[in-house]
């Protein structure tokens, strides 16, 4: 019996030993190591997932949705097993054996950065791997790719899917880049697409749709498309060896542009954007072909292009067989703003091109640097512009007759100090080289301190009349120039009693005015001046008075001597809410001398009435007056503004001189604006003693029928006799993109344009550009205020001040 029992042990030990040695031939051939967890440890594992699903299932009658985890074992280099979240809502599977979890009804599997949606999934633990069908989302990166079928490898990350259809996402809202495949391989970084066709359009039936041999999508990045053709009216259209699009920043899909113009004849404009892999770069390739010009090529190469700002390099090439010419164009832009500190941005272009027979070479340089903090600011900028025409020896651009250049640099700076002290100071410098050269340095630099009751300033100047490049004005004095001033002023102002209040001030300088570019007056001077700060009563509830007054005397070292007083009264009735009536009087009245002009005051004495109605849809005003020290009544001024709704818009204003019996301006604006797309304006300022137009412009865009627009623009320019736009385009709507046919009156061209609203080119068209400033309500008031000033006769009252 014993020996019966012993042989039995051996024949068990024996079979376990076998079977150690089997399931250690499955882990060797399997790859497991001997940290995989042992049949038992499995077995036991899988009767505790068994329980849990049962009561998963068991619960699914009572609660909608119940969520677990599993853990799949997709293992990287360096981490811990990552989990799989799994919910579901109609039922689950698990086979026992084989490690598989099914799930079914309104799945939701999350692992890592990866969420998939579907109606039934299986998860392989063996296999490390997900299969999902119906309805599938895969989401990703804030992508999301539908599709038939998904299967993923937890293992390696990465997944394949099958009747694939992905939105992707456009920067600034601007739509939907849809790409449908028979299949796409994705992973944590990429996906690939092969045979792939995508669209912009949201229509089941797409408009139009580019057929790509391969497309791959860097998440996050861009979209590189090989082998495109763009298919539209159910033709292959164009061609491209390959596309990018990014997905960070704007992009552009270039489409030809076909036109005509009298200088250039037929012309095709084409453009090709591209953007190379790993760099943070991009730009347009640029070939067109003029009738009369022939083939131009150039590019434009972003090599920095971010939120810091960007920079840009230009050049274009045209062998002109127009003129002969080779012409040449170079350019650089360059914006940076690393944070709200500093600021860099600067432009430069080179131009060599040839006119009636003769070479041109034209320049031009702008840039500014800024610098700020809490203790101060610096800004320095540079302007430099110029055209020339080269000898026939070829002598390089700026020195040769009937070249015209022009330089100007701008400095300003402020820095705050100890003992609340503070330093500012400007410098403008400008030279014009035309048949002469003129040069111009103003500068102003001054130390200031604030006191307990005092404030003190001590500095240099030099300043220019600013009338000076006028040409409609003549002046009396050329610069003036304080080397060096001291200044003394209260830092609050003074009670005087009965409610008045009053500014001083002492002022100690060496003053030189240069009256011609030869003639100057030097001497010593010393101002001192106090302001009553105006003080108001009110009478009646309806009723207000208002006066102040100043007073001003200067001694210069010449002997000569100046006085001033100035007094100001004004009365306000408010009969009602929305009107007010202005009366005011004010009057100088000086005594001796100045020896400078540029602080020499003048005498006067003058009454206003100002008829002020204000409502929030209607606004008038009504100006005039009497000048009583040269007795003639001041011209009438009158202007109104309407706005009815956010639709209308009218705004109107003339200038009535009594003098001369007739009116000085009229000016006027009418915009029509119903939605933001559709908008009406129109705008004129004539001068009536001149019998000229000072500006004219125009606007409208506007639907003509279902799918047509109006587009149309047009600015004139009195002061110039020049018609700077005019500008007309009939834009045909295509649901997802649109097709343009455009006039341009000033370039005498016209030109077809074809563009994907997704995609804006960027591309200027030909004499394209901004609109200018159509006249408003405040440009109106400066139009008048111009008139009336220049109507007044040759008393009038001010003059620069003591400086």
């Amino acid at each position: 019996m014993r020996q019966v029992m012993e042989g039995r042990r051996d024949e068990r030990a024996r079979l376990r030993g076998d079977e150690r040695a089997r399931e250690h031939r499955e882990e060797r051939a399997s790859g497991r190591g001997p940290g995989w967890p042992s049949r038992g440890q499995r077995v036991a594992r899988a009767f505790l997932v068994v329980g849990l699903a049962a009561w998963l299932v068991a619960g699914l009658g009572q609660v909608p949705v119940r969520t677990w985890g599993a853990k799949a074992y997709a293992q990287e280099a360096g981490t811990s097993p990552k989990a799989v979240q799994i919910t579901a809502a109609e039922g689950a599977r698990w086979e026992m054996g084989q490690e598989i979890l099914e799930v079914r009804g309104q799945v939701t599997a999350k692992y890592q950065d990866l969420t998939l949606y579907a109606d039934w999934l299986r998860l392989d633990l063996r296999q490390n791997r997900l299969e999902a069908r119906g309805h599938v989302r895969y989401v990703r990166s804030g992508q999301e790719i539908t599709a038939d079928y998904v299967l993923f490898d937890l293992k390696a990350n990465q997944g394949s899917l099958e009747g694939a259809r992905a939105r992707l996402e456009l920067p600034e809202k601007r739509g939907t880049l849809f790409v449908s495949a028979p299949h796409i391989g994705a992973d944590r970084k990429t996906y690939t697409v092969e045979q792939a066709s995508l669209t912009t359009c949201d229509l089941t039936t797409p408009h139009y749709h580019l057929d790509a041999r391969k497309v791959t999508v860097y998440l996050d990045d861009r979209v590189v498309i090989e082998g495109v053709s763009y298919w539209d009216f159910g033709l292959p259209l164009f061609y491209w060896p390959q596309l990018t699009i990014p997905l960070r920043r704007q992009s552009s899909l270039e489409l030809p542009q076909v036109g005509y113009s009298t200088y250039d004849g037929w012309f095709v404009k084409m453009a090709y954007s591209y953007y190379p892999a790993g760099w943070n770069a991009h730009g347009l390739f640029h070939l067109d072909y003029y009738a009369r010009r022939g083939f131009g090529i150039g590019v434009d190469h972003y090599y920095r292009d971010n939120p810091q700002g960007r920079g840009i390099l230009s050049l274009y090439y045209q062998p002109n067989q127009l003129t002969g010419h080779d012409d040449w164009t170079v350019a650089w832009h360059e914006s940076w703003r690393p944070d709200d500190r500093f600021e860099l941005a600067s432009t430069a272009s080179y131009k060599l091109t040839e006119e009636s027979g003769e070479e041109l070479a034209s320049w031009k340089v702008d840039g500014k640097a800024a610098y700020r903090s809490d203790r101060g600011r610096f800004q320095v900028s540079l302007k430099q512009e110029g055209v020339a025409a080269p000898e026939a020896g070829g002598n390089p651009p700026g020195g040769t007759t009937g070249s015209r250049a022009s330089r100007e640099l701008r400095v300003d700076g402020s820095l705050e100090l100890p003992a609340q002290a503070r330093l500012e100071g400007s410098a403008a410098w400008r030279q014009v080289q035309t048949d002469e050269e003129q040069e111009r340095l103003q500068y102003r630099l001054g130390l200031t301190q604030t006191l307990p009751g005092l404030r003190w300033k001590a500095g240099l100047e030099h300043q220019f009349n600013p009338n000076l490049d006028q040409e409609d004005q003549t002046v009396d004095w050329f610069s003036f120039q304080r080397s060096p001033y001291v200044t003394f002023a209260g830092s609050q102002p003074i009670s005087l009693g009965w409610g008045f209040r009053a500014d001083w001030e002492v002022d100690l300088s060496q003053v030189t005015e240069a009256v011609t570019a030869t003639s100057v007056n030097r001497t010593w001077r010393v101002a001192a001046g106090l302001e009553l700060l105006n003080r108001s009563w009110q009478l009646r509830p309806d009723l207000t008075a208002q006066v102040g007054a100043s007073a001003r005397a200067k001694v210069y070292g010449t002997g000569d001597e100046q006085a001033s007083v100035a007094s100001r009264a004004s009365l306000i009735w408010q009969p009602a809410e929305a009107l007010t009536l202005t009366f005011r009087h004010t009057d100088q009245t000086v005594f001796g001398q100045s020896p400078f002009y540029f602080d020499r005051d003048l005498p006067g004495q003058l009454v206003t009435l100002t008829l002020d109605y204000r409502r929030p849809a209607l606004t008038a005003t009504f100006t005039t007056g009497y000048d009583l020290f040269w007795r003639e009544v001041r011209p009438v001024v009158t202007e109104a503004s309407w706005t009815g709704g956010k639709a209308w818009q009218l705004a109107g204003g003339l200038v009535f001189n009594p003098n001369r019996e007739g009116l000085e301006a009229v000016i006027g604006s009418v915009r029509w604006t119903p939605r933001e797309d559709r908008q009406v304006e129109v705008g004129f300022a004539y001068a009536v003693a001149a019998q000229s137009w000072d500006k004219l412009q125009g606007r409208v865009n506007l639907p003509l029928a279902p799918s047509w627009e109006l587009r149309s623009e047009v600015q004139y320019d009195g002061s110039k006799q020049l018609l700077t736009r005019a500008s007309v385009a009939l834009v045909r709507d295509l649901h997802c993109r649109n097709v343009t046919f455009r006039y341009d009156a000033v370039e005498k061209a016209a030109w077809v344009q074809y563009q994907i609203n997704a995609f804006p080119s960027a591309q200027v068209g030909v004499g394209a550009g901004a609109g200018g400033t159509f006249l408003d309500v405040q440009s109106l008031r400066d139009f008048l205020a111009r008139f009336a000033s220049g109507s007044l006769g040759p008393g009038s009252t001010g003059g620069a001040g003591a400086q």
